[in-house]
């Protein structure tokens, strides 16, 4: 039998990935009162499941890099203060955008230049400064755009660990909890319906992923938000290295530029590819609608192996193995930018939703923008011009 959940809080936040967990994190340490509701376990979707990057996005305009950029730097601080007792496994790899033809350039030199802002040493780089940086890649690849910038941080231990300091500050965290229901008064939130009971609230807020249109709609509102799944495969440990840094291919900016139906065709030569801290090689490759399969199919495995040995002919030769799949999901915007902040007409109702591919990276901030809207009512971290760039307003004009 199901505990009872506790009946009244400061704040509800439904969802355990680390857009909630992070909201929840932030919210304890300013002394609020958290329940957060979880409808499997923490960190069970894309936030447990996931490239592992920590780097500027491959493609988006200023309001993107610089919420990705200031999410770093909150995990930054969090593993140079070591404030959760642990390890996240913080580093700064790099990364390497693996550029084959002379548009792709064109468009990754326009790429740098938004960049520049946020990541100073980036650079797009060829010949034997490619070489030396990746001395296996394939000769198809004429180009790259290195950035020193570029990291990994390990996705479960990050999310686990703030869920667990935020347990100690007092928060309390209800998995396989289903919300049911909202309901409001005049206009304003009054409680959760879940299916461990009634939990009585001042704020409520939206951080459920892709299931956050499904949220929304309990209290009137039709979120623009669409799934996306992506799939990856795990190799066997190496005996050695075979990359040095994060790589991604190239084809991503020209995919994010263009309309649905031909992005879905590009991107299917899209690809990426981290050296995890075991040394296995973890690949992936994206664009398809979410179902709830969390397995990989045939078919992107084909592709995936196929694009990894395109770029890394090495792979074939050592003859590795592939010795797990999974699947995630993303939470899309038509803009690909977040839905943040209060919404008019539904007092108490707060969303941090629709991250697009980067939730993960702007988890920090998000967390401390959303904390800092509920506890002084407005954000601190983030100027107000910026922040209304992410109202769900933009969708009703």
């Amino acid at each position: 039998m199901k505990e009872e959940i506790q009946p009244e809080s400061e704040v509800v936040v439904i969802g355990g990935g680390v857009i909630g967990v992070a909201i929840t994190y932030y919210l304890t340490k300013q002394g609020k009162q958290v329940v957060l509701i979880e409808k499997n376990e923490v960190a069970s979707e894309a936030s447990g499941a996931n490239a592992t990057f920590c780097t500027l996005p491959s493609g988006g305009d200023r309001l993107l890099h610089y919420f990705t950029a200031k999410g770093i730097a909150e995990y930054q601080k969090i593993d140079d203060s070591n404030e959760l007792g642990r390890d996240i496994e913080f580093n700064r790899l790099g990364l390497l955008v693996l550029i084959e033809t002379e548009r792709s350039l064109e468009l990754w030199k326009q790429s740098l230049e938004e960049r520049l802002e946020f990541s100073p040493q980036d650079r797009i780089v060829t010949g034997d400064e490619l070489t030396e940086l990746e001395p296996n890649l394939s000769p198809i690849v004429k180009w790259g755009l290195y950035s020193p910038y570029g990291g990994h941080i390990e996705c479960l231990y990050l999310v686990t660990g703030m869920a667990d300091k935020a347990r100690e500050l007092g928060a309390k965290i209800y998995e396989h909890t289903k919300v049911v229901d909202i309901n409001l008064d005049q206009g304003h939130v009054k409680s959760v319906l879940t299916d461990r009971g009634e939990v009585r609230a001042d704020y409520i807020v939206n951080a459920a992923g892709r299931w956050a249109v499904e949220i929304g709609r309990m209290v009137g509102l039709e979120l623009p938000i669409t799934s996306e799944r992506h799939q990856m495969v795990v190799t066997e440990t190496l005996d050695r290295p075979i990359i040095n840094r994060h790589l991604i291919s190239g084809a991503y900016r020209e995919a994010v530029l263009l309309p649905d139906e031909q992005r879905k065709a590009i991107e299917k030569t899209c690809f990426l590819v981290t050296n995890e801290a075991k040394g296995n090689l973890l690949l992936g490759i994206s664009g398809d609608p979410a179902t709830e399969d969390r397995r990989v199919t045939f078919g992107r495995f084909h592709d995936i192996c196929q694009q990894a040995v395109k770029y890394l002919p090495i792979l074939k030769e050592l003859r590795v193995n592939i010795i797990r799949s999974f699947a995630n999901h993303y939470a899309n915007t038509p803009d690909r930018h977040s839905l943040l902040g209060p919404v008019e007409g539904v007092d108490g109702f707060i969303l941090a939703c629709g991250m697009n591919d980067y939730g993960f990276q702007q988890g920090g901030i998000v967390g401390k923008v959303i904390s800092e809207i509920i506890c002084f009512g407005e954000s601190l971290s983030v100027p107000p011009e910026i922040m209304e760039q992410t109202s769900f307003s933009r969708f009703l004009k």
